[in-house]
């Protein structure tokens, strides 16, 4: 009989890398903090599509951590499943989410539609590069700009139907601000970061420099997300539709 031996190599490197980067350490305590605050209100939304939202946080913290404590010890030479895996959650909670604030059909069906067409670029992704090594960069890019569309014409909507008295006690509208926010930001950094990082991360120079300035500062505008997320939870009323 054959026993197999799980072996690992710890990364100091590695380690410092995540743990010696204040603007990363950061960034993940206001992602536990919204997921900790969003189950602190877990009662005022039980009845809303909101807790699929509360629960996503819980499982992006949790997928964070996992990808990152492989990425340390070396157990795998690639972390990417985690973020394709994570890929589909995401861009469905939040399509998800519109969707059932959606005030007219109209509405609704170009959520579908989008929705439609970033699960046919994922699909393409997944058969053409594999979900296991590969790197979703086009849908995540993708899917991002369809995500902005879909909060503008949210937007768009309640401005429509004068619902914005309303718009202090919607949780959706802080989703809406926190969203823009970060996907502006974070759109062009990742495509970035995926194109040119590799080619300057053995330098030492001022283009290694200018590039970690730039994923600095992506990380401090998720950590603005996620305190409009926190301030969010406090502030909003349990109204799952904004017609209520």
């Amino acid at each position: 009989m054959q026993t197999s031996i799980i072996t690992f190599e710890f990364s100091y490197e590695r380690l410092g890398y995540l743990t010696g980067n204040p603007s990363l350490v950061i960034m993940y305590f206001f992602e536990l903090a919204a997921f900790v605050t969003g189950l602190y209100y877990w009662k005022k939304f039980e009845s809303t599509s909101i807790i699929w939202f509360i629960l996503f946080l819980g499982y992006n913290f949790l997928n964070e951590v996992t990808a990152s404590t492989i990425y340390i010890f070396g157990w795998a030479d690639h972390t990417s499943i985690f973020y394709n895996v994570r890929y589909p959650i995401y861009f469905g909670v939040y399509f998800y989410l519109f969707y059932q604030y959606a005030v007219s059909d109209r509405f609704r069906q170009i959520i579908l539609m989008m929705f439609g067409l970033w699960c046919l670029s994922y699909l393409y992704f997944v058969f053409t590069h594999g979900i296991v090594e590969g790197v979703a960069l086009f849908s995540r890019v993708f899917g991002g700009f369809l995500l902005l569309i879909v909060i503008l014409f949210f937007l768009i909507e309640v401005i429509n139907n004068n619902l914005t008295t309303t718009l202090k006690d919607v949780f959706l509208v802080y989703i809406s601000i926190a969203l823009i926010l970060n996907l502006v930001v974070q759109l062009p950094v990742l495509t970035m970061t995926y194109v040119g990082w590799p080619r300057v991360m053995e330098l030492n120079d001022e283009r290694r420099q200018f590039f970690n300035i730039i994923r600095n500062a992506s990380f401090w505008v998720a950590s603005a997300m996620y305190l409009i997320f926190i301030y969010g939870f406090y502030r909003a009323k349990s109204s799952n539709y904004l017609m209520q």
